[in-house]
């Protein structure tokens, strides 16, 4: 039942017909209400919680998740008063979504499915906002969570230096070399996180351009609380030690230097098998690439996700240990004397040292230390115990 883009087309089928249902609910008969009821009973409430509950942490920290949770919770708002049983799983549900806030990103703001998934389901995670608080009896701003705020700083950081027709992520996971921060998601964060900087993201790319949905004109109609738009001011260089990365860098504009390196420990559904893998933007050029993901349909796509595609090891071609398992990757070792703020000072020296083994089985040992001396010297050394 469950193929590829079926939770997207069944969410936003489900949500538009019950919006509508919604709005006109007084004008039906005692009839009426009883048919479309049992319609949502039969046919909607329980193929979208048998799914959720079954398979409730994996949904916890996808993008899927939050996909058929609001449809649910507007089905199980209607039925609520009928069982005892819908009762029951419309509590299920807030209490699903109140946790989903807080997944499926860490307290630093890391994405479990990379900048380009992970700001797609920030952007799915504002749909269930405006239901939620509204069955809470509480404002919108009263649901929203610290993780889901943090997670604007860290998107800053993912932003590539190399030249194109417009902003974009690293690749780092699916979707991410043709991705940005989605109108409604820099709007959303100008708005409830009095964020500044997402602010000019939203000047920079979306301002001229209409948001066609109803969770982005709510948010615009808060859009005056906002503050003025300023420029990102990144550090030289930054690491991320509760999901390992590391950025350093010049700035964030086209043709900068920019240096990645990417050793996640708990990984979903669209991230890849890219445990120490280095991106490295240089002069307007990317020297090392992550591949990003092709067409899914695609006979290539595995390639795309693999580990032999990355900038890491490889053992015989084979990939590393599974993504959505947890292992003890780190960054274990950072220093920096490159100031506070891009450029960073000439002479200065960012040393980053991850730890990868975990997801080798067959090494002992694999140590990686990336070293970047401004402005333009960078040398990467590889300890590997077998």
């Amino acid at each position: 039942f469950f193929k590829q883009k079926t939770a997207y087309e069944l969410g936003v089928r489900l949500v538009g017909s019950e919006m509508c249902i919604r709005d006109s609910y007084h004008c039906f008969s005692v009839a009426e209400r009883e048919e479309m009821e049992t319609a949502f009973a039969d046919h909607g409430v329980y193929v979208l919680y048998d799914r959720l509950r079954y398979e409730r942490e994996r949904y916890l920290n996808t993008n899927q998740g939050v996909l058929m949770a609001v449809p649910l919770l507007m089905q199980a708002a209607f039925l609520r008063r009928r069982s005892p049983v819908f009762e029951d799983v419309y509590r299920w549900t807030v209490e699903f979504l109140i946790e989903y806030g807080r997944r499926p990103w860490n307290e630093e703001g890391v994405c479990t499915e990379g900048p380009g998934y992970g700001l797609g389901t920030i952007g799915h995670c504002v749909e269930s906002l405006f239901p939620l608080a509204a069955c809470l009896d509480k404002t919108v701003q009263d649901v929203v969570t610290a993780g889901m705020l943090e997670v604007s700083t860290w998107a800053q950081h993912c932003r590539s230096a190399w030249p194109g027709d417009g902003p974009r992520f690293v690749g780092l996971g699916d979707l991410s070399y043709s991705s940005w921060i989605p109108a409604r998601t820099a709007a959303f964060w100008a708005t409830y996180g009095h964020d500044a900087v997402a602010r000019y993201f939203w000047e920079e790319s979306h301002s001229d351009r209409p948001l066609g949905n109803i969770e982005s004109l709510l948010i615009l109609a808060q859009f005056a609380k906002a503050p003025s738009p300023e420029a990102p001011d990144l550090p030289p260089a930054k690491v991320f030690k509760g999901q390992p990365m590391a950025f350093l860098r010049t700035g964030w504009c086209p043709g900068d230097t920019l240096l990645v390196l990417t050793n996640m420990q708990h990984q979903a559904g669209h991230e890849h098998f890219d445990r120490g893998s280095l991106i490295f933007e240089f002069n307007g050029e990317s020297l090392l690439v992550d591949p990003g993901m092709g067409f899914y349909g695609s006979p290539d796509a595995p390639q795309f996700r693999s580990t032999c595609c990355h900038n890491t090891l490889t053992f015989s071609q084979r990939n590393q240990l599974a993504t959505r398992t947890r292992h003890e990757t780190a960054i274990d070792g950072f220093l920096t004397t490159s100031g506070e703020h891009c450029p960073g000072d000439d002479g200065g020296i960012d040393w980053v040292v991850a730890d990868v083994a975990a997801v080798y089985p067959e090494a002992e040992e694999y140590r990686r230390h990336v070293i970047f001396i401004r402005p333009d010297i960078c040398v990467l050394l590889s300890l590997i115990h077998i």
